[in-house]
């Protein structure tokens, strides 16, 4: 899942996206730039312009201006500041909050709708160009291939009686531990619930001798930085993210 899961590219390079392509249904690439994109960025929405992708994902570092403002020059929708949060993992043993592994081969319809709640401030749910469900579809599809174990090794739940009230995905990603989906229920915000589950998600990483354990999320998610940032974590960069449609 090339989407949620990310992988290894090759810079300034167009490249197509096969399981994009085949969720979606219309073809799709990306590009992901670095500091010398700024010289290829002309070429590159010219490979673009005469290639059949209906969208092509952008990714800058959001430090390059130059190159940010050509993306936006050319028609780029800016839809996503990710800041990459890391740490070494450390063990922990107290929590608040009754925290459980997920014993389900299949995700019910309330793991369904926390995943939904965790992509708020998703590219996918804020860029309007899409009208066929793709990030309800994509976001259903992240919690599936988590609990199933092809795309993460662990699904954590904040429980309380009988109710699911939080869901944390921990799988692998580039040789480290790294959080996927995070969501708490809305009627239970402030109970300390995710500062419980990214702690035990650490403990888990620690357990099975990570060296890091990252997590990415929006810039425009502050509540989600604070937490990361309580729980240790520190942004080690941020890269602007665009949709380029045609």
């Amino acid at each position: 899942m090339s989407s949620v899961t990310g992988l290894k590219s090759q810079l300034n390079t167009l490249e197509c996206l096969d399981w994009d392509s085949q969720f979606f249904g219309y073809p799709v690439a990306r590009i992901m730039f670095d500091h010398n994109g700024v010289s290829l960025a002309e070429e590159a929405f010219r490979e673009i312009n005469g290639s059949n992708y209906r969208l092509v994902y952008l990714y800058a570092p959001s430090d390059d201006d130059e190159l940010n403002r050509a993306i936006s020059g050319k028609g780029g929708i800016l839809l996503d500041n990710k800041v990459l949060f890391v740490k070494q993992p450390e063990p922990h043993s107290q929590f608040i909050n009754q925290i459980l592994d997920y014993g389900c081969e299949k995700p019910d319809a309330k793991l369904i709708e926390l995943s939904l709640e965790a992509g708020l401030f998703s590219r996918f749910r804020l860029d309007y160009n899409f009208v066929n469900g793709e990030f309800e579809r994509l976001y259903t599809r992240w919690i599936t291939d988590s609990v199933s174990g092809l795309i993460a090794f662990k699904v954590i739940v904040a429980v309380s009686g009988n109710d699911v009230i939080g869901v944390t995905t921990i799988g692998e990603k580039n040789g480290c531990a790294d959080i996927g989906l995070v969501a708490v229920d809305r009627n239970h915000t402030g109970k300390g619930i995710g500062y419980d589950m990214i702690r035990f998600a650490d403990d888990v990483a620690y357990v099975m001798k990570y060296d890091r354990i990252t997590v990415i999320t929006q810039m425009q998610n502050t509540a989600a930085c604070r937490l990361y940032k309580k729980c240790n974590f520190v942004p080690e960069n941020i890269t602007n993210v665009y949709h380029y449609w045609q």
